[in-house]
């Protein structure tokens, strides 16, 4: 799950800003590239708990695997390589749910006083006003976690509100940093049909997805 999903699940618990955060912290380290802070006990370092919590649920969850492993079945028996056949089915179905997440978040009724959308991107302005307490390592890594929640609160949620053929774009120029993964263009193909195909799926199967979650979150799985 990305830190959207992320934000979106930590919010519907009831966390402050700082827990929304923290619940997003793990991949903005990862996009950063860079060491984990040191954390002070609190909301925040309770947040990244709750991320490595949900991604434990989500990679294990029933719904998830077999969305994974159709796409693996589908895009192998298609030609695509083995490489690429693995990042599509993993990160590719990660960002059709976050495309369907953010899509019905548009039209989501009221978290408390604020919609999830509004609590996430409260939770990047209050990483943007570093009134957080993150010891990095290094000052310049500091600004460059301020600088990326300023920029992700910028572009804000309708960065995410794409179809199967924008977010399989956005997949293909994130597969190009990695050579070894990159789509050849007979792939990107494949990958943009079973992309649309399989959007129609994620949508239907979201609020099962998310029930299964916070069933296996609260330790109910049958």
């Amino acid at each position: 799950m990305n830190f959207y999903g992320h934000a979106v699940l930590a919010a519907a618990t009831g966390g402050d800003s700082a827990f929304v955060l923290g619940a997003m912290l793990p991949d903005f380290i990862s996009i950063l590239g860079t060491r984990p802070p040191r954390l002070e006990l609190g909301s925040l370092a309770l947040g990244v708990a709750f991320h490595h919590r949900t991604d434990a649920a989500f990679h294990d969850s029933t719904t998830f695997r077999a969305l994974q492993g159709h796409a693996s079945s589908y895009l192998t028996a298609r030609g695509v390589r083995r490489g690429p056949t693995r990042a599509v089915a993993h990160v590719g179905v990660e960002l059709l749910i976050d495309a369907a997440l953010a899509a019905q978040n548009q039209h989501s009724v009221q978290l408390g006083t604020k919609t999830a959308d509004e609590r996430y991107l409260a939770a990047l302005e209050l990483g943007e006003s570093r009134q957080v307490r993150l010891a990095w390592e290094l000052p310049a890594q500091t600004e460059r976690f301020v600088e990326l929640c300023r920029r992700l609160r910028h572009a804000g949620v309708d960065r995410f509100r794409v179809g199967a053929e924008q977010a399989m774009k956005d997949l293909a120029r994130i597969l190009a940093r990695r050579p070894r993964l990159a789509l050849q263009e007979a792939e990107t193909r494949v990958v943009q049909e079973w992309a649309t195909e399989a959007f129609v799926v994620v949508k239907s199967e979201l609020l099962v997805l998310l029930q299964e979650l916070e069933n296996r979150l609260r330790g109910r799985v049958d």
